[in-house]
C-alpha cells in the first residue's frame, strides 16, 4: 500500500512562520506534542486528515493554503 502525504512539512512551517505561531502555541492548540508538529514541519512523519485539519484551523488557514505554501516553496526553490 502507498501513502500519501496528505501535507508537506515545509508547508506546514511556512504557514506557522506567517503567522508568527510558535510551535509551542500550535501543538498545545491541537494536542500534539511539540516533537510530533516539528516531526510534521521536517518531513519525519505526516499528519492524518484530522490532525492536518486542526493544525490548519489552530493557524486560521484553509486547508488548501498548505499547498499553495508548498507551491509557492518551491518556486522559490527554483529560482535560486
Amino acid at each position: 500500500m502507498v501513502t500519501q502525504r496528505i501535507v508537506d512539512g515545509r508547508s506546514l512551517l511556512v504557514l506557522r512562520t506567517i503567522r508568527g505561531l510558535t510551535q509551542d502555541w500550535v501543538s498545545r492548540t491541537v494536542r500534539i506534542t511539540t516533537a510530533k508538529l516539528s516531526s510534521y514541519e521536517n518531513g519525519r512523519a505526516a499528519p492524518d486528515l484530522a490532525t492536518a485539519l486542526a493544525i490548519s484551523r489552530a493557524m486560521g488557514f484553509s486547508p488548501a493554503h498548505f499547498w499553495l505554501a508548498l507551491s509557492l516553496v518551491e518556486l522559490a526553490y527554483r529560482r535560486r
